[in-house]
């Protein structure tokens, strides 16, 4: 039993030692927007919206139109995107949104999850009026990796309905992106008015999270140490 107890107590350890971490600050808005910088409307809601999170109570959520909304330029600056990014979008001129944004340290080989769903009340509009939402992706040293529209009022995958103050949703879906470069990153998601100001859209997101990266050289000690340590104390 002292044998076995030792190996338990080692596995722990290497188990312990081998994961690389690169934690997501409340990306559950269990705390409200707590550790996310936002620029325009922002906040967090629970079912009682009309929206049911995908993790437990509450979700993110950004919407573009009401008072702190900012021009597509200044979107671009904030998250650091190329000049152009958010007016290259759709053919519609944008007007004013909102971005939510992260600082993040990640190893290459990790993997950034979150679930999204986007909300419009223009679908009864003409589809000139094509809001729309995104996220992007630039590292400090890296620069600019990734920038992709996620939907907009045009798309085909909406249904009629939503919570109230809306005509459509898309529903949540889930996105992965993979990190090849190991970096400080600045994760951000957008939510833009297209040619109005009027008739909202919204972006909500949950169970934004990089899950731990197992560590390959501490997992190949423990691979070649455990039957060493089975065979010394005859577990």
């Amino acid at each position: 039993m002292k044998g076995q107890h030792s190996f338990i107590v080692l596995c722990c350890a290497l188990l312990a030692a081998s994961t690389v971490r690169a934690d997501v600050v409340n990306g559950g808005f269990e705390t409200g927007t707590t550790g996310w910088s936002i620029a325009g409307q922002g906040t967090a809601h629970d079912a009682s919206f009309g929206v049911t999170p995908t993790h437990d109570t509450w979700a993110g959520y950004i919407e573009n139109t009401g008072n702190g909304t900012i021009p597509a330029a200044t979107m671009e600056s904030l998250l650091h995107l190329p000049t152009g990014t958010v007016t290259g979008y759709v053919s519609g001129a944008p007007t004013v949104g909102t971005v939510m944004w992260q600082n993040v340290s990640v190893t290459a080989g990790q993997t950034l999850t979150f679930d999204w769903n986007f909300m419009s009340d223009e679908l009864n509009e003409d589809p000139i009026y094509d809001d729309f939402a995104f996220f992007s992706i630039f590292g400090a040293t890296a620069g600019f990796q990734t920038a992709p529209m996620l939907a907009s009022r045009n798309s085909s995958s909406f249904t009629p309905g939503g919570p109230v103050g809306f005509d459509g949703t898309t529903g949540w879906s889930t996105v992965t992106y993979n990190f090849t470069i190991t970096d400080t990153y600045r994760i951000g998601f957008g939510v833009m008015n297209v040619t109005d100001g009027g008739h909202n859209s919204a972006l909500m997101l949950d169970g934004i999270s990089i899950p731990d990266l197992p560590e390959p050289s501490s997992l190949a000690v423990f691979a070649l140490s455990a039957p060493l340590i089975l065979r010394r104390h005859r577990i």
